[in-house]
C-alpha cells in the first residue's frame, strides 16, 4: 500500500491552481488516503454537486445562487482532486477519464450548460435577454476559433495557442517581460473565466438592489471579451500559413 503523500509546493498551470486549488486539493487527498473511496467516485460525486448546482443558480434568488456558487466551488476543487488522487494512487482509468471529460463539458462549461444555467438566474433578476445574446455571441466565437485550428491545420502546441509550451513559465506575470506577462495573465484570466460569471451572478442580486448595478451584464461582456483573441489569433496564424505556402 502506498503512503500518504507528503505536502509539497506546487508549481503548475496558473498561480491560483499553484498557490490555492493544488495545496487544497492534497489535504483532501491526505485525508481521505485510507479511506476506500476511489477517484471515479470522487469524480461522480462531484458531477452531482455541479448538477444540483445549475439547478440553484437558475432559481434565481439570491440564497439559492449563493448556494449553488459554494457547491460549484467545491465541485471545482474536486476536480483537482479526482485526478490527482488517481495519479497518486495509480487508479486511473479510461472510464474516469471519459466521466471527467463528458460531463464537463456538458455542464462546467460557461459556454454550455453553466453558462445558460447563470443567465437565466440573471434573467429572473433583471428580465433583460440580453445575456442569452452574448453567450450565443462567446459560444460562436469558440466554434470559430474550433473550425479555424481544423480548416487551417493549426497545433495549438506548435503554433503557441498551448499554455503548456512555456512550462512553469506560465506562472509568472511579473519578471519575464512585459509581452510574456501579459499573455500569461490573458491566459490565466481565460482558464478561469467560469470565475467571472459566477462572482457576477452572485454579486448581482446586491448590486442590483443597492445601486441598480447590472454587475453580472459586466461579467458578461468580459467573458465575451476573453473568448475573442482565440479565434483571431487562429485566423492570423492560418494567413500567415497561406502566404508562407505562395
Amino acid at each position: 500500500m502506498k503512503n500518504r503523500p507528503k505536502r509539497r509546493k506546487f508549481r503548475q498551470e496558473t498561480v491560483i491552481h499553484s498557490y490555492i486549488t493544488r495545496p487544497l486539493s492534497i489535504e483532501i487527498i491526505r485525508l481521505i488516503w485510507d479511506s476506500g473511496i476511489t477517484p471515479n467516485q470522487i469524480t461522480i460525486f462531484r458531477i452531482v454537486l455541479n448538477v444540483i448546482a445549475l439547478f440553484f443558480f437558475t432559481q434565481g434568488t439570491f440564497v439559492s445562487i449563493l448556494f449553488g456558487f459554494v457547491l460549484f466551488q467545491i465541485h471545482e476543487l474536486l476536480d483537482s482532486v479526482d485526478g490527482m488522487y488517481a495519479r497518486l494512487k495509480e487508479h486511473r482509468s479510461k472510464i474516469g477519464v471519459w466521466m471527467e471529460q463528458f460531463f464537463d463539458a456538458i455542464f462546467s462549461d460557461g459556454n454550455g450548460l453553466l453558462g445558460l444555467a447563470l443567465s437565466y438566474g440573471a434573467y429572473r433578476v433583471t428580465g433583460e435577454i440580453i445575456y442569452f445574446i452574448l453567450l450565443i455571441l462567446s459560444l460562436s466565437s469558440v466554434r470559430l476559433f474550433e473550425i479555424f485550428l481544423k480548416v487551417f491545420d493549426i497545433s495549438k502546441k506548435k503554433d503557441g495557442l498551448e499554455h503548456k509550451e512555456y512550462g512553469n513559465d506560465y506562472l509568472q506575470i511579473m519578471g519575464v517581460g512585459w509581452k510574456r506577462g501579459i499573455k500569461n495573465l490573458y491566459l490565466t484570466v481565460l482558464t478561469w473565466q467560469n470565475q467571472i460569471l459566477l462572482f457576477g451572478l452572485l454579486l448581482l442580486i446586491p448590486f442590483y438592489e443597492m445601486f441598480d448595478i447590472d454587475i453580472y451584464l459586466y461579467a458578461m461582456v468580459l467573458f465575451v471579451l476573453l473568448n475573442q483573441p482565440p479565434w483571431i489569433y487562429a485566423g492570423w496564424m492560418g494567413y500567415k500559413k497561406a502566404n508562407e505556402k505562395i
